[in-house]
């Protein structure tokens, strides 16, 4: 699978690369001005981060499409996120992820099961209401489940409520849910061919060694999505507001990760669009919002912040070559607690600019782009120079060249 650029680095990975990387940082920066080449260098992986926390803002979002019938689900703008990419960075934030995953995926097996039960009944007339309790879950305990549908004209409104106690999978992750998932998604397929999901879950899932003894670790999903998308699935927003919490228990004590996406009732947003030409098929998103990550463990406190101000991507993926052009414009402004900047860890705003005809080119299944500028602040970074995958960084007369964009540096840290 091709791996854009900006699109690399999950935004959960990027922000535990903190744990493993403060006492590795090496050269020092104190202001949000790219003072070496090879802080330029560096400074590129915030964008690969900040654009996927928009993209993490989607994936979220996403959780209505497992847990609204398939057909009524709003469409996805195209893009995805792959988490092999995070396990180059290290082990630990692919785990993270995987696991923020994994919750999902088995609240949306759920959801799925009670449907296969009720979307007969619930199909068969323009209004109906069906309620389950007391459903056993695989290897105990239960749920409960209340679908109601309505039609009036050209608009279906469909409403899930779901309330989990005690419900044990047969997995080998001995996992215990407990918390509710409740759903509206509005379908109007009027010209404008409007959808609307709004999800909220407050979900805890202990996992334990086996069925009965010591938990080894609990997943606390407390947040609000929306997916919205017209014009018949060109135009969309999506967004979150809520956190996502690991608790690793241990002998010395409990070590805490809580992930905050967005800010009092501000949610973070992904805006996005879709076009298709004779050239190919061009996404649009443009990410707001706040993010944090705050590390809590039996000896020590971190936390990192990582705003978004407008940060617009667009790619275009070619139909003739299936090549790509990418280009990132916008603000990301870091902030870590305590301040790591004199451990050589980014922070403050980075500028990125890309000009419209120096996109960053990527060939089809290639992984480092082989053209394309994009300015950072008082650094210019080219892609494919002097040759092939090579980057040359450049700030004030200096310049550095890299062997590929796989040598830049990966991380916040440097």
């Amino acid at each position: 699978m091709k791996k854009h650029w900006v699109l690399s680095v999950l935004v959960i990975g990027v922000m535990l690369l903190a744990v493993g990387s403060i006492i590795s940082c090496g050269s020092k920066s104190n202001d949000s001005s790219s003072t070496t080449t090879s802080q330029a260098a560096s400074s590129s992986s915030s964008a690969k981060g900040a654009v996927s926390l928009s993209d993490t803002v989607g994936m979220s979002a996403d959780i209505a499409k497992d847990t609204i019938p398939a057909t009524y689900a709003p469409g996805k703008t195209g893009s995805s996120v792959n988490t092999e990419d995070i396990a180059g960075i290290d082990p630990r934030m692919k785990d993270v992820v995987d696991k923020m995953v994994l919750m999902l995926q088995k609240t949306g097996a759920k959801t799925t099961a009670s449907k296969a039960a009720l979307s007969k009944s619930v199909s068969s007339a323009p209004s109906v209401t069906v309620t389950a309790t007391g459903q056993p879950c695989a290897a105990g305990g239960t749920f409960d489940v209340t679908y109601t549908l309505a039609t009036a004209g050209t608009e279906t409104t469909w409403n899930l409520s779901m309330t989990f106690t005690d419900c044990r999978d047969a997995s080998l992750d001995h996992d215990l849910v407990n918390g509710t998932i409740t759903a509206v998604h509005t379908k109007n397929s009027s010209s404008s061919d409007y959808e609307h999901a709004h999800v909220v879950a407050n979900l805890t899932d202990t996992v334990f060694d086996d069925p009965v003894t010591m938990a080894t670790g609990t997943f606390i999903m407390n947040g609000t999505f929306d997916s919205i998308a017209t014009n018949n699935h060109t135009i969309g927003t999506r967004s979150a507001l809520g956190s996502f919490t690991w608790r690793i228990p241990s002998a010395g004590g409990e070590t805490s990760m809580v992930f905050s996406f967005g800010s009092g009732s501000t949610p973070v947003t992904d805006v996005w669009s879709k076009t298709t030409d004779g050239t190919g098929t061009t996404v649009t998103r443009t990410g707001n919002g706040s993010y944090n990550l705050a590390i809590t463990t039996p000896s020590s406190a971190l936390a990192l912040a990582v705003s978004l101000s407008s940060l617009k991507h667009d790619l275009l993926i070619y139909s003739a070559d299936g090549s790509t052009d990418e280009w990132i414009n916008g603000a990301v402004t870091i902030a870590w607690t305590p301040d790591l900047s004199q451990w050589g860890c980014l922070a403050g705003t980075y500028t990125f600019t890309t000009a419209l005809n120096t996109p960053v080119h990527t060939p089809f299944l290639g992984v480092c782009p082989t053209a394309g500028t994009v300015a950072v602040n008082n650094a210019t970074i080219e892609y494919g120079k002097p040759s092939g995958v090579q980057v040359t960084v450049t700030v004030g007369g200096l310049s550095e060249t890299f062997a590929s964009c796989g040598a830049l540096g990966k991380g916040l840290c440097r």
